[in-house]
């Protein structure tokens, strides 16, 4: 049979030789000189036949693209004037359908710019010229909403996702990549603000159903004990770490006591009196814009010069200290143990490395901060939110007493924690010292997975108070929380109580 004259001026192979080609190829017959054999069995016939076609799907491709930026354009259009106009938002019977259009959009243009990559391909193994291939758009494999998270509770959950990444994110998100999780609880919450106030409960399922969020329905669940003593998690020892006994058992090395958020050196003085009064030289610098309060230092000021004010202040020490850090402080002492070799870091209610999730019952007192978040301006929430969050379980009497102490901080600093900033980022691998991890069972502010997993990722034992808030710093909860940090300090460290 002769070859078939093509359209396009070619010869079009006979069926019987593209059918032996084919076959020969699938059952691994010819060799490098022989043209028929190609590793694209299928393709590389027709587009040597034809090499017109690739052009033609990089004209799918680019038509799949401008759907794409048409159904994200609508998706846009309808968040944004809901927000502009000042009303409610679009609601679910609106957004849903405009955001399966966008991921449907997505799906095409993946699959059809994945053909054009085997047809390139194709081309190159005939002798043609492939065409360029754009780059996808970022998450363009995501075929849809994230399914409904397994319940933390049942036996079909895993019980901590792997420590790999910095990014400590909610093991139900890990079909996409993190930077559209970053941002889609900020847009949520831009698209249909009316859901923080006016519908709690339908925000509790968006924020299940879009964001994937663990544990929405409601927290890890302490019993209370008589005793105050916190339950211990002990994690894998750390193998690449081994504590020397000292020369002088008795001699206790210094402590680098670092504040966090709307804090400053004064409220650590309960912790500060502790620690001196057993043996311990303490130093808790103030970092910056916060003692005396600066809006103007405040504006210009991230977690990355609030980390070189704290590791001034551990360069300043005559030996290695042992470093506490609370809050934000306790994200610092990561920082720091992985930039200088301490004696020991000890992390209280820790702001993680990497992205800070926020729990769904303090979204209410977030809503009002976002635009200070935003912008990176200085801001100081509401008496209410303190009482609410930070401060949720101490006396009300206490909290009258440390509200007007705390101070503004800044929206900059914030912004980063929330979106997981590279300011926030630590290596774990380069932490060699060994790390006690204090967590709060009612903290608003770090959720309880957070703080289990930094302790799994650093290896460290884990102290549980099942009933203290974010503030575990107070001075009704040292009692509780800091004769278990010492205790542990002189076992590890070896020295003499």
């Amino acid at each position: 049979m002769s070859a078939v004259p093509s359209g396009s001026g070619g010869a079009l192979p006979s069926r019987a030789e593209i059918l032996d080609q084919i076959l020969n190829q699938h059952a691994g017959k010819g060799d490098g000189q022989d043209g028929r054999y190609t590793p694209s069995p299928l393709t590389s016939p027709i587009v040597g036949a034809d090499p017109s076609m690739v052009d033609r799907q990089a004209s799918r491709v680019e038509s799949a693209r401008q759907a794409l930026d048409a159904a994200q354009a609508k998706l846009d259009a309808a968040a944004g004037h809901g927000y502009t106009e000042g009303g409610a938002g679009p609601g679910r019977d609106v957004t849903d359908p405009l955001s399966q259009a966008v991921f449907d959009a997505h799906r095409e243009l993946t699959e059809q710019t994945a053909i054009l990559d085997q047809l390139n391909q194709a081309a190159a193994e005939t002798g043609a010229g492939p065409v360029p291939i754009p780059p996808l758009p970022e998450n363009a494999d995501v075929p849809a909403f994230p399914p409904q998270p397994v319940s933390p509770l049942s036996p079909a959950a895993s019980p901590l996702p792997k420590e790999s990444s910095t990014d400590l994110r909610p093991s139900a998100a890990q079909p996409a990549t993190s930077t559209t999780y970053r941002h889609r609880l900020l847009e949520l919450l831009l698209r249909q603000p009316h859901l923080v106030t006016d519908q709690p409960r339908r925000l509790r399922r968006e924020l299940t159903h879009q964001l994937a969020v663990r544990r929405v329905g409601g927290r890890f669940r302490f019993e209370t004990h008589a005793t105050v003593m916190p339950e211990v998690i002990v994690n894998q020892k750390r193998s690449r770490h081994t504590v020397p006994v000292p020369a002088d058992r008795s001699a206790k090395p210094p402590i680098l006591v670092l504040h966090g958020v709307f804090g400053r050196p004064s409220l650590l003085k309960p912790w500060i009196d502790y620690f001196e009064a057993a043996g311990h030289q303490c130093h808790a610098p103030a970092l910056p814009g916060r003692d005396p309060t600066d809006d103007d230092v405040l504006r210009r000021t991230g977690v990355d010069d609030c980390f070189q004010v704290a590791l001034a202040a551990y360069d300043q020490l005559s030996e290695p200290p042992i470093v506490i850090g609370h809050s934000m402080g306790g994200l610092l002492t990561q920082k720091i143990a992985a930039a200088r070799t301490p004696r020991a870091a000890v992390l209280l209610a820790s702001i993680p490395p990497g992205v800070l999730w926020p729990q769904v019952k303090s979204l209410p007192h977030l809503f009002p901060v976002l635009p200070a978040v935003l912008a990176g301006r200085p801001f100081l929430p509401s008496v209410n939110t303190m009482r609410k969050v930070p401060l949720s379980t101490l006396p009300a009497a206490e909290q009258d007493e440390l509200i007007p102490l705390l101070v503004r901080d800044s929206g900059k600093v914030f912004r980063e924690m929330s979106l997981g900033a590279s300011s926030t980022k630590v290596n774990a691998a380069d932490v060699t010292c060994p790390v006690l991890v204090v967590s709060a069972g009612e903290d608003r502010n770090v959720a309880q997975w957070i703080s289990r997993r930094i302790a799994k990722r650093y290896k460290a034992e884990h102290q549980i108070h099942p009933d203290k808030p974010h503030w575990i710093i107070a001075a009704s909860a040292l009692d509780e929380v800091a004769p278990p940090v010492l205790e542990w300090l002189n076992r590890t460290l070896n020295l003499v109580a």
